[in-house]
């Protein structure tokens, strides 16, 4: 059975419907988590607003670097050079 994953956004909204008042147990069954999950959001995300759920990277000088260092690998593989100027 896959486990499902959530984004950070369907955590905040799951998370703002609890504090909101809705039950626990109800919310756990609805969105197919289990209890344990639900908790371990709320102690690592409980407080905290939207805007800062985005600052939550560990790295986040580095959040579009990955992709353009993979995007650069693919085409120096194909011998493409993605950047001006630069030796293939």
């Amino acid at each position: 059975m896959k486990k499902p994953s959530y984004t950070e956004s369907q955590i905040f909204k799951i998370l703002k419907e609890a504090e909101a008042g809705a039950p626990i147990p109800d919310l756990c069954r609805t969105y197919g988590m289990s209890s344990a999950s639900f908790y371990k959001w709320r102690a690592k995300y409980g407080g905290m607003q939207a805007s800062n759920m985005a600052l939550n990277c560990p790295f986040p000088d580095l959040r579009g670097v990955s992709r353009l260092l993979v995007h650069h690998s693919i085409l120096s593989r194909n011998g493409v050079s993605g950047i001006p100027g630069a030796v293939p």
